[in-house]
């Protein structure tokens, strides 16, 4: 039993060796792979481009939270000296009434 199973085996053996591929078969085979590869370069040209639009989105936000950051530092800065020179001007004032205008005037400023 064992010799019959191994002949039928050598069998098949040399029938798949000496079988050829059919050329249609080979060529739908290399159309798929062909198709394979354009639709995987469309899908990396697509995802260069979708990576760089972020990049130039967070740029973009990055950018504008530098100009916002320096724009409230430069404000509270000019805000604290004015404060100050408000509060300096009141410590020599001499009278109730002149520190009171230059209270008002301080507030109508701001």
């Amino acid at each position: 039993m064992q010799e019959e199973i191994s002949r039928q085996v050598r069998d098949m053996v040399a029938v798949a060796t000496k079988t050829e591929v059919p050329a249609e078969v080979r060529a739908i085979g290399q159309d798929s792979v062909a198709k394979a590869r354009e639709a995987c370069a469309n899908w990396t040209t697509a995802v260069e481009k979708g990576a760089k639009a972020l990049e130039d989105v967070i740029l973009a936000a990055q950018s504008n939270a530098k100009i916002v950051a320096r724009r409230i530092a430069d404000d509270a800065v000019a805000n604290t000296k004015s404060a100050l020179d408000a509060a300096e001007q009141l410590v020599e004032a001499k009278t109730l009434p002149e520190a009171a205008q230059l209270q008002a005037r301080f507030l109508q400023t701001k």
